[in-house]
C-alpha cells in the first residue's frame, strides 16, 4: 500500500535522484536485452541442423567403414579406395577428413552399430546431429 505524499512529514520526504534513477534504467535494460538476445540466438540455434548432409553422409561412412574393419571383415586400404570412391561420387570435400569434430562423432557413432554395421538408431540422421552437437558443445 503506497502512503500519500500528505501524511508523510515534510523533513522525511527524499527527492528522487533522477541521475541515479536513469543510471539504474539504462543498466537494467542493458542487462535485460542482454539476456533477451542469448536466448534468442540459442533457440535459434537450436532449431538449426547441426551438421550439414555431406558432412552427416561422411560421418555414415567413416562409421560404416571402422565398424567393417573393427569385425575384420575389409583392409584398411580397400576400405580407404570404397571411401575414397564414395567420397567423389557424393562430391564430398577431402578436408573433412581432417575436421576432428567430424572424425569424433562418426567414432562414437560407430559405437551405436550393430554387429552387422547397421544402424540400431530409429532416425539415424537426427542421432548423428544429436551426437554432433553435444561433441560441439563438449568441445566449446
Amino acid at each position: 500500500m503506497v502512503i500519500p505524499q500528505a501524511l508523510i512529514p515534510t523533513e522525511e520526504r527524499r527527492p528522487i535522484n533522477k541521475v541515479k534513477l536513469v543510471i539504474t534504467i539504462t543498466i537494467t535494460t542493458l542487462l535485460a536485452l542482454g539476456t533477451m538476445g542469448s536466448l534468442v540466438i540459442r533457440v535459434i540455434n537450436d532449431g538449426k541442423p547441426a551438421i550439414g548432409d555431406k558432412e552427416r553422409l561422411l560421418v555414415g561412412y567413416l562409421s560404416a567403414f571402422t565398424c567393417q574393419k573393427k569385425f575384420g571383415r575389409i583392409k584398411d586400404d580397400k576400405g580407404q579406395a570404397i571411401l575414397s570412391g564414395l567420397m567423389k561420387a557424393n562430391d564430398i570435400d577431402p578436408v573433412l577428413l581432417r575436421d576432428s569434430l567430424i572424425l569424433k562423432t562418426a567414432a562414437i557413432y560407430t559405437q551405436q552399430l550393430d554387429h552387422s554395421c547397421q544402424a540400431v538408431a530409429i532416425n539415424e540422421p537426427e542421432e548423428i546431429n544429436k551426437i554432433y552437437k553435444s561433441e560441439r558443445r563438449r568441445i566449446r
